[in-house]
């Protein structure tokens, strides 16, 4: 007859290894397993519609977890610091994850997101570290601050033309991205976002009284992002056209 785990039900409960959710079950509140330290597996049936706050913050022993389709969003904190989680599945009915949702889950090598999520939101994935791949899907139309901070062992990443904002340093400390594409729709909310790891992607030493870029209407091109021309340049110089930067003489 249970329908609800509360909030905090079994936090710190540190010496709990498994747990079975009966499938009467459709929330599972806030905190409700947090630090649960020695916890490796949990079931989470079908008939949870919801997952709270926090749910398995800190689940440091949990190695993976299967998100059931019922669920639509993966929220704030839900397994921050999870550092033993190695793979999870997530739903094609999920359409937002959640600040800190995946913070410092160290071990994850690997995650598919699925075509259904808009917002990828704040420190989502900070400090993966052995995260080597990720495929945004075309669906995502912003990437929050700090959402990829720290994920030192990532190589490359293609971000579709449906995403129109990159927030603040999402991308700083990836000190193995070596390739990136970003289309032209984007809005930087800061410039700094990938300047840190400029060598890296660019492979080209700059000098250091280069123009900043302006990341006006045309930011995502190489003649603004890079070589600095503003928005009234490229309207005069290349007629509206930042590509035929590549044909100036």
């Amino acid at each position: 007859s249970v329908t609800k785990i509360g909030e905090r039900a079994f936090t710190d409960c540190s010496s709990l290894e498994s747990i079975s959710i009966p499938p009467s079950v459709t929330k599972i509140g806030e905190k409700a397993f947090t630090d649960c330290s020695s916890l490796t597996s949990v079931d989470i049936p079908e008939s949870v519609t919801e997952i709270g706050v926090e749910a398995f913050k800190g689940c440091s022993s949990l190695t993976s977890i299967i998100i059931p389709p019922s669920v639509t969003k993966i929220g704030d904190y839900v397994f921050y610091h999870c550092s033993s989680l190695e793979r999870i599945s997530i739903p094609p009915s999920v359409t937002e994850i959640g600040d800190h949702a995946f913070y410092h889950c160290s071990s994850l090598e690997r995650i598919s997101i699925p075509p259904s999520v808009k917002w990828i939101r704040n420190q989502a994935f900070e400090g993966c570290y052995f995260l080597e791949s990720i495929s945004i899907p075309p669906s995502v139309t912003k990437i929050g601050d700090y959402a990829f901070r720290d994920c030192s062992s990532l190589t490359s990443i293609t971000i579709p033309d449906s995403v129109t904002e990159i927030g603040e340093d999402a991308f700083e400390g990836c000190s193995s991205l070596t390739s990136i594409s970003i289309p032209p729709s984007v809005i930087m909310s800061n410039r700094d976002v990938l300047w840190n790891e400029y060598d890296n992607l660019y492979d080209n030493d700059y000098d250091d009284d280069y123009d900043e870029p302006s990341y006006g209407r045309y930011g995502g091109s190489y003649a603004q992002d890079v070589e600095g021309w503003s928005d009234d340049d490229i309207d005069n110089v290349f007629d509206g056209d930042p590509d035929a930067y590549w044909n100036i003489d």
